[in-house]
């Protein structure tokens, strides 16, 4: 945040399972994020909004799947918690805990920081500050597994946001060996690497580093919040 460091202001409208939009309300919702967004400044680990107004925290939580199988639709599941109100026209910028997950069949998971203006000419406003901060530990930095005369092994070394090894794999009857993280509450997956048959593999997985903030209007679904 400081000495230089760039922290960028992305302007993102959530409209995931959108068919119909009234075009509008629509263009009403981007012109007042683009003025709020524009209008915005970063003083040192704060942001500074145009005017002093009344702010929603919480937190938000999008799920989008698709369902059915004759009849197959993207379905999108939000809900926004509040725990608390403020007024003023600083939001003072500290590390909060975020996930984002995409998955190969398009299932999301996204929860983020935020804070909604409550009034005035910004209303409904979403601001979502996202300051990845990470503390990276690997319980043991060597992992292993064997059955008879087969086995896998992982070496993990762990840095700066990322992490990184290698997976060696014997194994004559099995197929191979993968290493996939796993986020507890959402169950979704990613692989890190697989070895098909015998032989070995590295792998770096490095995780998003640049702050942001978000600016999202809570009326662009067809789901209201």
């Amino acid at each position: 945040m400081e000495g230089g460091g760039a922290l960028f202001i992305v302007f993102i409208f959530i409209m995931l399972g959108i068919i119909l939009m009234d075009m509008e309300r629509e263009a009403k919702a981007r012109k007042k994020c683009t003025e709020l967004a524009s209008s915005m400044r970063i003083d040192g680990r704060t942001l500074v909004l145009p005017e002093k107004t009344r702010l929603l925290r919480g937190t938000l939580r999008i799920r989008g799947e698709w369902i059915g199988a004759k009849h197959r639709h993207y379905s999108v599941q939000r809900e926004l918690r509040t725990a608390g109100e403020f007024t003023s026209d600083r939001i003072e910028l500290e590390p909060e805990g975020f996930f984002v997950f995409i998955g190969e069949n398009d299932d999301a998971w996204v929860e983020l920081p935020v804070y909604v203006i409550a009034e005035g000419r910004f209303r409904d406003a979403l601001i979502s500050p996202v300051l990845p901060t990470y503390r990276i530990e690997a319980g043991e930095n060597s992992l292993g597994t064997s059955h008879n005369d087969e086995y896998a092994h992982l070496r993990l070394e762990t840095g700066r946001g990322m992490i990184s090894g290698r997976l060696y794999t014997s194994v004559a009857k099995c197929r191979g060996a993968r290493v996939e993280l796993i986020h507890p509450e959402s169950k979704g997956k990613e692989k890190l690497v697989e070895v098909q048959g015998s032989g070995e593999k590295d792998f770096e997985r490095r995780f998003w580093e640049k702050p942001l903030i978000l600016v999202m209007d809570r009326n662009l679904t067809s789901s209201p919040l």
